[in-house]
């Protein structure tokens, strides 16, 4: 081929895919690659420094900072086993993003219990995401500008916010990091001739990235999107489709081995199925109008909200407003399939955005809620590559014209970027303590029960905190919140549970009892509603009703420490002679410490109580030292082990 040809062939190529007539550059400098990426980072930093100073929120709590699980590598085998769910509070088996927070614990130390470091770790793995961003768009336009811009828009989008302040979010930023990744290997695997073995790497990437959210599994369908649009006929038809599907094989193998896992180890939550659920017809009829609203939030991203009601949206099926989102996802997909031959990148991103926003458009809700704003972290790297090739096309226009022309495209971009970072410095200060987000979520969704469940238990904890004259009051009204959460979301599990869990500790036992029962109606498989329901009952004296529940959770949970452990308890402590058993409540305190691995203080101490009761002195003694070893100082631990060598020694 001549130089001749062979440059109008290059040129095509890149119209094709870019919309832009211009021959592709040679390689980069590495000081103009550092210079593009000083912006995107740059604006990542001001925008989320103020993070720094924000505490822990929503299940941050009991995912990381109170779940004493995940706070050494003890919890390591646990990973792997199918109790992993009930211990680690996630939704899907997620293992390597536990095995972040453990690792982070350990990192930090005596500062495990502070918010600050982990938010430095939340601000790093969205800072890698952004350099990666601009390294994905670099590949497909070859020009520096437009991947700066797409990296910066990836990197101050408010839809992404949440995910970098929110310490439990961080399934979302992680997972990307492994799918952008493996992407790149792959493509660089696809252009230096060696697919299958760098095909090797991406699968890996690919596979961890499916173990910190399942929505990464669909990483294959990402490349052959790739492969379409960017990689196809660049060479003989039949050379590429051999080599494309060759390099497919490593894909292939890791996923079936994920399929597998995902299947074996995790378990069916009843936070995940909800309860009152429209028809799966219902809700596949309506996923256009959560499309729709995913759309918005990307052009247009204000008056963000964290919930979505499911109830709300499955009750447009036949409105104007569902008609016409229906209408606008039929005209993307269109134009998503007419670009493919003159502007690939079109197809490209519109592409992206739909595979991995399927598994989130209300087919399958989250705890009753049809969308979440910040599920579209993975799908916004195609809205950040999509926004940058119209301005980039926009810029190719106006650079023909006066420098008046590109001060205008300058002031543009610029004020389009200040309109980003404004709002995500916004949701920046929202989050900055429980109480602040659930006053914003009220004013955003007032019709929204678990908003209304969320901020009666922030004022509860602001009350338990002490808050002088203040404290009976916050307690009234938390009590009116909850109140009003229970008339929107009568049949919300969570919002029961939740709400029974704080009566139980104000010991209103049978308010709490009530609506324990009602949550184990809807769904039986609430773990946290049966054991605190047995304890509910313990309190009013219904000891058989509360053995009778420990039980059966035992045969739906084997592996559960807290049925064991309670059980043992009553067998040990109850003040009912008939119900005092300690050679079985020893059993059960063995049992509790070995499904906890000997990790959790409580269950050791039963098990020494347990032997006190029968008669063990020298065990009692032996087994509440242990548990001090996990909790050195505790002056519970300590009392009792005064009382039995006191008792040992005959004094």
């Amino acid at each position: 081929m001549s130089p001749r040809r062979k440059k109008q062939r290059t040129e095509r190529t890149y119209r094709d895919t870019v919309g832009v007539s211009q021959v592709v550059p040679r390689p980069f400098p590495f000081g103009l690659t550092v210079l593009a990426l000083l912006l995107p980072c740059l604006l990542t930093v001001i925008v989320y420094v103020w993070d720094l100073n924000n505490v822990f929120v929503l299940d941050d709590h009991v995912q990381v900072v109170e779940n004493n699980w995940a706070s050494s590598v003890s919890a390591v085998p646990d990973l792997f086993t199918r109790s992993y769910a009930r211990l680690s509070e996630e939704l899907g088996y997620r293992p390597v993003l536990t095995l972040s927070y453990i690792a982070e614990r350990m990192m930090w130390g005596a500062l495990a219990d502070e918010p600050t470091g982990y938010h430095v770790t939340n601000i790093a793995i969205h800072l890698a995401n952004v350099i990666l961003c601009f390294f994905l768009a670099r590949l497909i336009f070859h020009r520096t500008m437009p991947s700066m811009i797409a990296a910066t828009i990836f990197a101050i989008h408010p839809i992404n916010s949440e995910v970098v302040i929110v310490l439990t979010y961080r399934d979302d930023s992680l997972s990307l990091l492994f799918v952008l990744a493996g992407l790149l290997v792959f493509a660089r695997g696809e252009r230096s001739g060696r697919p299958l073995s760098l095909s090797i790497v991406g699968a890996l990437l690919f596979f961890i990235g499916s173990l910190v959210k399942e929505q990464a599994a669909l990483f294959p369908l990402l490349l052959f999107v790739w492969w379409l649009a960017f990689e196809r006929g660049k060479y003989r038809k039949q050379q590429v489709d051999a080599r494309f599907v060759l390099s497919l094989v490593p894909y292939a193998f890791v996923a079936l081995v994920f399929l597998v896992m995902r299947l074996h180890f995790s378990s069916t939550s009843e936070q995940i199925a909800g309860s009152g659920q429209a028809p799966m017809f219902q809700r596949i009829l309506t996923a256009p109008s959560v499309i729709a609203h995913y759309f918005r939030m990307m052009f247009i991203p204000f008056n963000q909200s964290s919930y979505y009601p499911a109830q709300s949206w499955n009750n447009r099926v036949f409105s104007c407003h569902n008609i016409g989102a229906a209408v606008v996802v039929i005209a993307f997909l269109v134009l998503t399939a007419a670009s493919y031959r003159r502007w690939k990148i079109g197809t490209f991103c519109g592409a992206w955005f739909l595979i991995l926003a399927l598994p989130v458009i209300n087919v399958v809700p989250i705890n009753n809620f049809a969308a979440y704003d910040r599920y579209m972290y993975l799908s916004s790297i195609a809205f950040a590559i999509f926004a940058s090739a119209l301005f980039f096309r926009l810029h190719c226009l106006i650079s023909r014209n006066s420098s008046r022309a590109k001060s205008f495209f300058v002031l543009l971009l610029s004020v389009y970027f200040v309109c980003l970072g404004t709002q995500a410095l916004k949701r920046v200060f929202v989050w900055k303590d429980g109480l602040t987000f659930w006053k914003n979520a009220l004013l955003v969704s007032p019709d929204v029960g678990y908003v209304y469940k969320g901020y009666g238990t922030g004022l509860y904890r602001l009350a338990r905190r002490g808050a002088g004259d203040t404290d009976k009051g916050l307690s009234d009204l938390a009590t009116e919140k909850w109140k009003k959460a229970l008339k929107l979301s009568p049949d919300s599990p969570r919002v029961l549970t939740s709400i029974a869990t704080i009566y139980l500790k104000q010991e209103r036992f049978v308010e709490a009892i009530e609506l324990f029962e009602k949550a184990l109606r809807i769904t039986s498989t609430n773990y946290a509603a049966r054991i605190n329901l047995g304890d509910a009952y313990r309190e009013v004296g219904e000891i058989e009703k509360a053995i009778e529940l420990y039980k059966k959770t035992i045969r739906v949970f084997p592996d559960a420490p807290e049925a064991y452990n309670n059980l043992a308890d009553i067998y040990t402590n109850s003040d009912m002679p008939a119900y005092r058993r300690p050679t079985q409540a020893v059993q059960l305190a063995e049992k509790a410490c070995q499904v906890s691995r000997w990790q959790i203080w409580e269950c050791v101490l039963t098990l020494g109580e347990a032997h006190y009761a029968a008669g063990n002195r020298s065990e009692a003694i032996r087994y509440t030292r242990k548990a001090l070893e996990i909790d050195p100082g505790n002056e519970v631990l300590l009392d009792f082990l005064k009382k039995f060598e006191r008792s040992a020694s005959g004094t």
